[in-house]
């Protein structure tokens, strides 16, 4: 007899997140599911493992590694051939827990203008600081807009959100959804497939949501710091993404968008010393401008430069860390959660306080202190502040000396440079490419 669900987990060189996954999915308090595990040609173990688990699981076999779109569409058309209602996409490093997918089959059986409904995602290995719950797509500046990413969760939020997108890592679609919207694009290979797939189902008139009470908690394993990996699929895939769905009107918008967002991330790169990624955004955006994707090319994803943390070394002589910030809701970052803790491993005492409640430059605040203003960006930022001593963005940019500022001051004048000499040329690529002429 047909079961209500497939669950569709695709795994490449993950052997003990897998099984780790399955048993999760089998502990689950619903049942009513048959498991399908698509194997991105394993070379860790994966297959023994998944052969000797005492579960029952389908295992397809690929050949190559097809990547995280290729493995759960390859996981579809298998389903597609029976009669499922429901079908349940799963990372390797994902573990459910027990009333997660039930909680999922229930809110789609209340609402069938629902397309895609996502889990709940946690950052595994913490205690419930959330991975991203409620994500969007900003088309005033071209981005994804991630909701309550890396804060603790407080679960008072409503039982559904509607959002433009969830992450492929845990979620559940129908299958005639999938029928009438169609599979994920597969070349995207990795990153921004799923956003790109719940776009489309949208457009078809279903609701993409998010479900509170469907729990899971996330490895994020895939994203390889060792190299630009993650840095080349990200930039080339959004490019992609917004060259093709862009509205007529706002195509010259959001090629100055892009243009500026590049010539900023190559800059602060080059700051850095993180050549290699410099290098590889620069290909990135090369590569969606000529509409190449699929797998990257050899020369794309190169070895990370080592990074400085230049926060270790600051001469830091007073026994107080005065930290600013322009509102506290920035404490919740990551950045800002690794500078505090880098700070305090300099034994200093960091008091952090936000911008409006300094009443002038000359305040007493200032007397004794070390003082870093955190900002967004340090490309964006006055630093002309003589009480300031540091300057440190969300990317843990550093401004904290003279050459440092004359460095960033002439951000302006190369970024103009560049513009006169490549803009129009891309602008150019764009209509014969993306057919923008037209």
């Amino acid at each position: 007899m047909t079961k209500q669900t497939a669950i569709v987990i695709c795994n490449w060189n993950k052997k003990d997140d897998v099984i780790q996954c399955v048993d999760a999915v089998y502990q689950s308090t619903y049942r009513d599911f048959d498991v399908l595990v698509v194997d991105n040609a394993s070379s860790d173990g994966s297959l023994e493992a998944l052969e000797n688990s005492p579960h029952p699981i389908k295992i397809i076999r690929e050949k190559i590694n097809i990547g995280g779109a290729g493995g759960f569409n390859s996981g579809m058309r298998h389903v597609l051939e029976g009669n499922y209602e429901f079908i349940v996409l799963l990372d390797n490093d994902a573990f459910v827990e027990p009333e997660a997918i039930e909680e999922l089959v229930k809110q789609m059986a209340r609402d069938c203008s629902i397309g895609l409904l996502g889990s709940k995602l946690y950052i595994h290995g913490t205690e419930n600081k959330l991975q991203e719950f409620g994500s969007y797509l900003d088309w005033s500046n071209y981005q994804i807009r991630v909701e309550n990413k890396g804060v603790q969760d407080c679960g008072q939020v409503p039982s559904l959100i509607e959002c433009d997108y969830v992450p492929a890592c845990a979620l559940i679609v129908r299958t005639r959804v999938v029928r009438e919207a169609g599979f994920m694009d597969s070349d995207f290979f990795i990153y921004w497939d799923d956003i790109e797939w719940a776009y489309r189902v949208k457009d078809k008139g279903y609701k993409v949501m998010v479900a509170r009470d469907s729990k899971v908690w996330h490895k994020m394993g895939a994203l390889r710091n060792e190299t630009t990996f993650p840095t080349y699929y990200f930039w080339r895939n959004r490019f992609y993404f917004f060259f093709k769905y862009c509205s007529r009107d706002n195509r010259k918008i959001l090629a100055a968008s892009i243009f500026a967002d590049v010539c900023e991330a190559v800059y602060l790169s080059i700051y850095k010393k993180q050549y290699s990624s410099a290098r590889t955004i620069i290909g990135a955006l090369q590569d969606a401008l000529r509409q190449v994707r699929g797998q990257a090319s050899d020369n794309r994803i190169m070895k990370r430069d080592v990074p400085v943390e230049r926060l270790l070394y600051l001469d830091i002589t007073q026994e107080r860390v005065l930290l600013i910030i322009d509102d506290y809701s920035q404490q919740y970052s990551s950045s800002f959660e690794k500078i505090i803790s880098i700070l305090r491993s300099h034994n200093r005492k960091v008091e952090v306080i936000a911008g409006a409640e300094v009443e002038s430059e000359t305040s007493a605040l200032f007397q004794n202190s070390f003082v870093i203003k955190y900002c967004e960006s340090i490309l964006k930022q006055q630093l002309n502040n003589r009480f300031i001593n540091c300057y440190i963005d969300k990317y843990i940019n550093i401004v904290a000396t003279d050459k440092d500022k004359r460095r960033i001051q002439k951000y302006n004048i190369l970024r103009e440079k560049y513009k006169q000499k490549y803009f129009e040329n891309m602008i150019r690529q764009l209509e014969v490419v993306y057919k923008w002429g037209e």
